[in-house]
């Protein structure tokens, strides 16, 4: 299990800056069944969100009786990914500890049920992002908008038209 962003007790949570860079490092990572009757069972985790259960509607979808409908969820963002158990009747474990929410790595083993995932890196690659945080009058200092911003830059040379779409005030 990570030390991934920590609570502290008297702030909340810890929020860490971190300065612009040329690019940033995104893990690509699949989920492998190694035990349990859906064994050889492998998706790659490539969104944001991503759940795991029995019914239909789950992108790891398990045949396991003792796995929730809807088990658990994987979350996506710059900091990590982190694992959260949904309420599931059995629970969530990690390396054989129950947990309510935890911050993966490389290498570790999730139980649901009675299956075992093995949660594995794939592969890393390098987002560019723009050294700017305003392209035309749109502004962003995130680092997903600066990844935006170096998108619209490799391609404002080009003939091709873009559309920006979005909420009023998320451009």
């Amino acid at each position: 299990m990570s030390s991934k962003p920590q609570d502290d007790p008297e702030f909340g949570l810890t929020t860490t800056f971190q300065p612009p860079t040329a690019s940033r490092q995104v893990r690509r990572v699949l989920l492998r069944v190694t035990e349990g009757p859906d064994e050889g069972a492998q998706i790659q985790v490539s969104r944001s969100r991503l759940t795991i259960g029995r019914a239909s509607v789950n992108d790891l979808v398990l045949g396991d009786t003792s796995v929730s409908g809807v088990h658990a969820e994987l979350l996506v963002d710059r900091r990590g990914i982190l694992l959260r158990d949904l309420g599931s009747t059995n629970g969530t474990l990690v390396q054989g500890v129950r947990i309510r929410e935890v911050w993966l790595d490389p290498g570790l083993n999730i139980q649901v049920g009675k299956t075992t995932i093995n949660f594995l890196a794939a592969d890393e690659i390098d987002v560019p992002l723009s050294r700017s945080d305003h392209f035309g009058a749109l502004y962003g200092a995130s680092t997903a908008m600066r990844e935006v911003f170096a998108i619209l830059e490799r391609i404002a040379g080009t003939e091709m038209s873009v559309m920006i779409h979005g909420e009023t005030g998320t451009g």
